[in-house]
């Protein structure tokens, strides 16, 4: 039903921004573009920016997409100007500024292919942002959409001693890049780190239950959200599950898992009928008044849930 697009418009509108603000100084509130390494991120300071540190959310887009998509398509820095966080929203491998990938690991494309290490680059988005902007290094946070999600829980996994919480939409821990490569999963994080998971079982692209990529010859296959969630409740010792909630008339099931200590805590929810796309933004603003879905923000819900966590000494 819905699936996320790629657009080259935007794609080139980055490229044409990227040398705005790169520099050594103070950013204050506003867009800027800066550097960590040799790669680009772009950033959000919120307009509430004051001297004081505020949390950091560092958000990848999905493969063939974006920083401007992720921006535009989660409303992230929009949240950021009313909460108060800082969104940093790194540029993934591709060529001349388009066809972005990551290298999850088991996906996708050129950093796949590469072996471009995104680990590294994430944390230094991290430290490039803390020298450019007082954060709050008890509260950084992941997101990531697609690819863009499968990244996001490799970090999480890899750099579990920095990240405080992560969201995933639309991704997965592991699965075969070719029908004959041995399947790859995340590594087992060394601390928890509380997450949550959306995912639509309609989802054709990366399949709710897994298996195959249609869209691939290589006989790439997924693993599927239920192993993720399996692996993630393995990891936070969350063996508890409270009462499942539905929400937009049944179209949403909540489910949550818990532990001791408070970061133990894994969150799903599971879109009924939709597919691989981001749940708000675009694609639910423009729903009409009947259906349940009309509205729904999933920045919303990812925030309140990590805004609760912090890393713990």
């Amino acid at each position: 039903m819905h699936r996320a697009p790629a657009s080259m418009l935007g794609a080139l509108l980055l490229v044409s921004s990227a040398c705005s603000t790169i520099g050594r100084g103070p950013l204050g509130p506003g867009h800027h573009v800066d550097r960590a390494g040799d790669r680009r991120y772009d950033l959000h300071v919120p307009v509430s920016a004051t001297d004081r540190v505020r949390p950091l959310v560092v958000a990848f887009h999905g493969a063939f997409s974006s920083p401007a998509e992720m921006e535009e398509e989660s409303g992230l820095s929009r949240l950021a100007d009313r909460e108060g966080f800082v969104v940093a929203y790194p540029h993934g491998t591709g060529f001349l500024g388009l066809l972005r990938h990551w290298n999850s690991g088991h996906c996708c494309g050129p950093a796949l292919e590469e072996g471009v290490d995104d680990v590294e680059f994430t944390r230094q988005v991290i430290e490039a942002v803390s020298r450019r902007v007082p954060i709050d290094r008890t509260r950084i946070y992941l997101v990531g959409m697609s690819n863009g999600a499968m990244m996001a829980q490799r970090v999480a996994a890899e750099l579990s001693n920095q990240i405080a919480a992560a969201a995933a939409v639309s991704g997965t821990i592991g699965g075969r890049p070719t029908r004959d490569e041995d399947v790859w999963r995340i590594p087992s994080p060394l601390a928890p780190v509380p997450m949550m998971l959306m995912h639509g079982d309609a989802d054709e692209i990366v399949p709710y239950e897994g298996g195959t990529d249609p869209f691939t010859f290589a006989g790439r296959t997924w693993l599927s959200v239920d192993e993720a969630v399996d692996f993630w409740r393995r990891s936070n010792h969350a063996s508890q599950e409270l009462a499942r909630e539905t929400l937009a008339d049944g179209r949403v099931t909540r489910r949550e898992w818990r532990g001791s200590p408070k970061n133990s805590r894994v969150v799903l929810y599971r879109f009924t009928g939709w597919g691989h796309a981001w749940p708000g933004g675009p694609y639910t603003r423009d729903l009409g008044p009947a259906e349940p879905l009309a509205g729904f923000e999933a920045a919303e819900p990812i925030w309140a849930f990590l805004s609760q966590h912090e890393l713990r000494s």
